[in-house]
């Protein structure tokens, strides 16, 4: 199961009253990196064949 913090944080949402927020100054990026990837296979999944152009990271 997914952190609801981690889900609103991808959503980019603003959570909780100002003092949680306060308190909380995490962006929970390492958290979110597997989501993301999660949501990248799902979307990828339901594209038709070759949809999506091929990048390659280096190369120009």
């Amino acid at each position: 199961m997914i952190n609801s913090d981690v889900i609103e944080a991808c959503l980019s949402h603003v959570i909780g009253s100002q003092v949680r927020r306060a308190y909380n100054r995490s962006n929970y990026l390492e958290h979110r990196k597997p989501v993301m990837q999660l949501w990248g296979d799902y979307v990828e999944q339901c594209a038709p064949p070759n949809t999506f152009p091929k990048f390659t990271l280096g190369e120009d």
